[in-house]
Order: C-alpha cells, then sequence, then structure tokens
C-alpha cells in the first residue's frame, strides 16, 4: 500500500526507488581521494500514466502543502517501509475530453530527508 501521512494514494506505475550515498570527499596532498559516507538515501519517483482531475487534486493536498517533509508508506519486498521525504518536481500535462479535465504523464518526486 502506498500512503502519504497514513492517507492511502493510487498505486503509481511504475514506481522506481533510487538509492544513493552523501559522501564528503577531498583529495589530500599524495593526490589520493578521501571519502567519509555522511548518509545513505533514497529518491523515490511515482508516475502516473493518467489521473482524474480529482485524483491529481488529492494527491497534490497531500504534498504541495506548507509542511516541508512528511511520511511516505511504500511496500518493498514484501514488508511495508516508510521514511521521511520532501517533495521534488510534480510535472503533469493537463487534458480535456468530453467527460472532463485529467492528467497524464504524472511524475512525482520524492526524497529522503
Amino acid at each position: 500500500m502506498f500512503t502519504i501521512n497514513g492517507n492511502k494514494i493510487k498505486r503509481p506505475f511504475p514506481f522506481d526507488v533510487e538509492r544513493y550515498n552523501i559522501t564528503e570527499a577531498v583529495r589530500v596532498a599524495s593526490g589520493d581521494m578521501q571519502m567519509d559516507l555522511i548518509a545513505k538515501k533514497r529518491k523515490f519517483l511515482l508516475v502516473y500514466e493518467v489521473l482524474s482531475g480529482a485524483e491529481y487534486d488529492y494527491l497534490r493536498s497531500l504534498i504541495d502543502t506548507e509542511a516541508v517533509f512528511f511520511t511516505f508508506g511504500y511496500p518493498d519486498n514484501g514488508r511495508q517501509e516508510s521514511a521521511t521525504v520532501y517533495a521534488g518536481p510534480i510535472r503533469a500535462r493537463l487534458h480535456r475530453s468530453s467527460m472532463g479535465w485529467y492528467w497524464t504523464d504524472v511524475t512525482v518526486n520524492l526524497i529522503e530527508r
């Protein structure tokens, strides 16, 4: 189940997780590189091919708030995990049809605190 601050959201497809290290590096007089590991972090990419106007508004209402950080819950190899994240870019294309407004190619980046 995918959640934001405990509120269930539509399952993204695809859902990508990027894992990376934050390091501090310096070259010493010998020319060698020395590096310290500061933290291990994750970045989550949520993709929706199509969202209705209501679904898009709901997702934005959970992400685009005055609170900078929030909790993101997601499945990981059969167990539920969570991370404190902030929102990066939210990209979407707006369309209108006879059935109303809808959004395509919606991508949301959530970056671990």
